[in-house]
């Protein structure tokens, strides 16, 4: 009897000591699979992230490029209309020219005009100039701050893949890889959100560019409608008679 209670007893601290260690194995299994699991796709995360970063250096670019394409289109076009309208009104003009007389008022009254012309267009070019050359500082200032922040989060997605590989290489907690890779991630999006955000529209700065633009070009109109109605008015009083 006390030998069958013997064997009992051993039987049962065996089986004490390895249940804890049967649950351990259980436990450490999981844990292994889902590390491995993370730890496989750090090379595709990086590659994300690094498509992430470059995507929006294209993006930052294109749009604003688009931006300024739009105004000067815009702008060409109107200035195309009105100059098809200048030309269109002084070739009426010249069909009412039937004597010899009439014809020289007009030849001076053409190349009046096309002086007024080439002064308009030089005030118009230089105010095109200007918009471009402050555009493009605009531009260049912001590239600028994004290629700064683009560095610094580049910098920081890098720090964030070599922690989580080494953690990987050390067997630390799948979970706790995951969350400070996650976490350094989050955090690094974050810093590069808010070091572009004051750069990020520039609408508003184009419109205020566009529109000192603007007013040369329409001064500069102006001034070439004035001297087009002064030479009218001379050409009118010789054909008038």
């Amino acid at each position: 009897m006390i030998q069958l209670h013997s064997k009992i007893i051993a039987s049962a601290l065996i089986t004490a000591t390895l249940i804890p260690t049967i649950a351990l194995a259980e436990e450490v299994r999981p844990m292994r699979a889902a590390r491995a699991t993370f730890c496989s796709t750090l090379d595709q995360q990086a590659t994300r992230l690094a498509a992430l970063v470059d995507g929006r250096a294209r993006e930052t670019r294109e749009s604003i490029d688009k931006r300024v394409a739009a105004i000067e289109e815009r702008r060409d076009a109107r200035i195309l209309e009105r100059t098809e309208t200048i030309t269109a009104r002084m070739e009426r003009i010249g069909a009412r020219a039937t004597t010899s007389e009439e014809k020289a008022a007009f030849e001076a009254f053409k190349t009046s005009v096309s002086t007024a012309l080439g002064e308009r267009d030089r005030q118009v070019t230089a105010a095109l100039e200007k918009f471009r050359t402050d555009a493009q500082a605009l531009i260049g200032g912001r590239e600028a701050t994004v290629a700064a922040a683009r560095a610094t989060l580049k910098s920081s997605l890098d720090t964030a893949l070599t922690k989580a590989r080494t953690d990987c290489a050390a067997n630390v907690r799948p979970d706790t890889i995951r969350d400070t890779f996650r976490a350094s991630v989050l955090s690094a999006q974050e810093t590069f959100k808010s070091a572009v955000t004051e750069k990020r529209d520039m609408r508003a700065e184009l419109e205020a560019l566009r529109k000192t633009r603007d007013a040369s070009v329409r001064a500069a109109g102006e001034t070439f409608k004035t001297s087009f109605d002064t030479a009218l008015k001379t050409l009118r009083a010789t054909v008038s008679r």
